[in-house]
């Protein structure tokens, strides 16, 4: 920061990021509880950012993440999309997690 002299004191004006007498405090940005969804906040200097629990994404953990938009689900399966997963409701005559494997009659 820069420090002006005063008569029997002085002040400081802070760089962005920083408070205190001397500036000599990190402002913490996580105190307003920033992330959502379970989402761990980690302190810098002048600003934040979010670890995502799993399922999440964005600056803010905000955005769920949407397993169904890579087309996962295979021959006609229908996707249903979860947090942090997905799951397939197959078509008549195929089985398996994906949809890929086909019953034998």
């Amino acid at each position: 920061g820069t420090c002006i002299d005063g008569l029997d004191d002085y002040s400081c004006a802070c760089v962005p990021g920083f408070t205190g007498k001397d500036c000599e405090i990190n402002i913490n940005e996580c105190v307003s509880g920033p992330c959502q969804n379970g989402g761990t906040c980690i302190d810098g200097v002048n600003g934040y950012s979010c670890a995502c629990a799993p399922g999440y994404t964005n600056q803010t953990c905000g955005i769920e993440i949407d397993e169904c938009q890579t087309g996962p689900c295979q021959n006609g399966g229908s996707c249903i999309d979860g947090v942090d997963g997905y799951s397939c409701t197959c078509a008549p005559g195929y089985t398996g997690q994906t949809c890929g494997t086909g019953r034998l009659y």
